[in-house]
């Protein structure tokens, strides 16, 4: 498979697998904690999202088991948003392990991970603008969308400009990638290209809110270089933006800026995995206020940490505080870093 990253970056890959990186960690002095109110007043009404990161699946198609708080923020959600990571090719699970950096999902495994959830499909939407949607083509981005579309399933990345339906009105999109595995693949020009200048080109009113999706930097970054901070600096000026970053598989850092906010990265949901810190699945709960029926923007936000591992044999999310003394150090003292510990209003 076609790497779409410069020479340099491919022969750090691996290290940086392995060991992600906390370097540009000074770009980012104001980081904001993980749960935040008040952000704006409260609307006439309120819909809350919750947002996942790069759904890819696990090796040879496992399922982990879902703790109930992973279950109750995920059903307390008007929708629930997640980052798919991997075309859905297949009807029924191969039973095996990818050989290569091609990803795909199977419809079975799928409809399994929705049950063990406890997750209504209808309540889902799907993110497609990413480098991996393509892995399989034409063909597997059809069978994509046609799940999708049997369940009831609502997708983003398709279109410049896009809406999310929630109980309390209609929320603006924009989802896009910085990266394209086949940028020449007929899938590569079916999802949205992520450019510098991308939002200039959409034509917002002066108190629009719009809550956008870019697939942007470089992987296992816990903090991404100065071009991806100034680009939501110049891109918050004037705009009431949401900016819910991907592509990292690290969690990353919550930054504000004018009126916009910036979750820079969610990280995995579900994927595979080299290091300790790609097993944090992070859940960014969202409440959205709305005054006859536009939105405002956030009222406050919570992301709460759960852990992939695989335990007495069995594998499954669990909390931070479940894990073993040495690890649950470890991963305290990373979120720690990344998210201010005392909880404030921004």
């Amino acid at each position: 498979m076609p790497s779409p990253y410069p020479f340099l970056e491919n022969l750090n890959w691996l290290r940086y697998h392995v060991r992600p990186s906390l370097k540009s960690l000074d770009l980012y002095p104001n980081r904001l904690p993980r749960v935040a109110q008040s952000l704006r007043a409260a609307g006439e009404a309120n819909a809350r999202v919750v947002f996942a990161g790069d759904l890819i699946g696990y090796y040879a198609e496992e399922r982990p088991r879902a703790s109930p708080d992973l279950r109750r923020t995920l059903n307390d959600a008007d929708r629930v948003w997640i980052n798919l990571e991997a075309p859905i090719a297949e009807r029924r699970k191969a039973g095996r392990s990818p050989r290569t950096f091609r990803f795909k999902l199977s419809e079975e495994y799928l409809d399994e991970l929705w049950q063990e959830l406890a997750l209504d499909p209808k309540k889902l939407i799907l993110n497609l603008a990413n480098n991996h949607i393509a892995d399989f083509g034409e063909a597997g981005f059809r069978s994509t969308v046609e799940y999708c579309e049997k369940r009831g399933i609502a997708l983003t990345g398709r279109a410049k400009r896009e809406t999310l339906g929630t109980s309390a009105g209609p929320i603006a999109i924009a989802a896009a990638s910085e990266w394209m595995n086949f940028a020449d693949d007929p899938v590569g020009r079916s999802t949205v290209k992520w450019n510098e200048n991308y939002l200039d080109e959409l034509e917002l009113r002066d108190d629009e809110h719009l809550l956008v999706f870019p697939h942007w930097g470089l992987e296992f970054r816990h903090f991404q270089a100065a071009k991806y901070r100034d680009w939501f600096r110049r891109l918050a000026q004037g705009r009431n933006l949401t900016v819910v970053g991907l592509h990292s598989h690290v969690p990353g850092p919550i930054v504000r800026e004018a009126g916009s906010i910036c979750f820079q990265s969610l990280g995995n949901f579900l994927g595979l995995q080299l290091s300790w810190p790609t097993r944090l699945s992070p859940l960014l709960s969202v409440d959205f206020a709305f005054r006859g029926g536009k939105c405002l923007g956030p009222t406050g936000y919570r992301m709460d940490f759960h852990y992939l591992r695989r335990h007495g044999g069995i594998l499954a999310w669990c909390k931070v505080e479940e894990l073993s003394p040495s690890l649950r150090e470890k991963v305290q003292a990373r979120l720690s870093l990344i998210y201010p510990e005392e909880s404030r209003s921004p």
